[in-house]
């Protein structure tokens, strides 16, 4: 059988050319439009950033509020503390020198007394350093005595200032003497 091909042979590279052609545009068109979606796609995205963005900033300024407030409210309390640490101090101070006497006539024997008690409050840890003037008709209680304020408890550092005079009165003797010594409270 003898075939006979009456179309002209342009005809056929044409139609590829147009197949070809069409083939291109519409890599291209799916090109283009491939790109308009995530174009699409990436302006939806920021967008949608924006909107997260504005919804942070807010959930932020009111954390910022309330968090100026926390702080308003520790500047408070830290005034409140302040004040009723102040007020402790001057309750305890107010007892401190009561306690101080109380605790130092304990100690003492009944044949001493004081001419002069001279108190200083140390600024750092609240003791209390004090000098007495005194006389005593014994020299042993008064040397039992100096031992109580030596054995520690919350008297610590006795000392005698320029030893002890005597004095003859109508046949009595008188011991005089002067002491430094510091007083701790003891925690209650």
């Amino acid at each position: 059988m003898i075939k006979i091909n009456l179309i002209p042979p342009e005809y056929p590279a044409r139609q590829r050319e147009k197949v070809q052609t069409a083939r291109i545009a519409a890599g291209a068109a799916l090109a283009v439009l491939l790109l308009a979606g995530v174009s699409v796609l990436r302006v939806k995205s920021a967008f949608d950033a924006e909107e997260l963005l504005k919804e942070k900033q807010l959930q932020l300024q009111t954390y910022q509020d309330k968090v100026a407030k926390v702080k308003e409210l520790e500047a408070t309390k830290a005034a409140v503390e302040g004040h009723l640490n102040a007020i402790e101090t001057l309750l305890n101070g107010r007892l401190y020198y009561t306690n101080f006497v109380r605790d130092l006539l304990k100690t003492l024997p009944h044949t001493l007394w004081f001419t002069a008690l001279n108190t200083t409050v140390k600024p750092g840890n609240g003791a209390i350093e004090f000098n007495i003037n005194g006389n005593t008709r014994s020299a042993e209680d008064f040397a039992a005595w100096y031992a109580r304020l030596e054995g520690g408890g919350s008297f610590s550092q006795p000392k005698l200032n320029g030893g002890l005079s005597i004095e003859n009165d109508k046949g009595a003797e008188t011991y005089g003497f002067s002491l430094s010594c510091t007083y701790s409270q003891p925690p209650r």
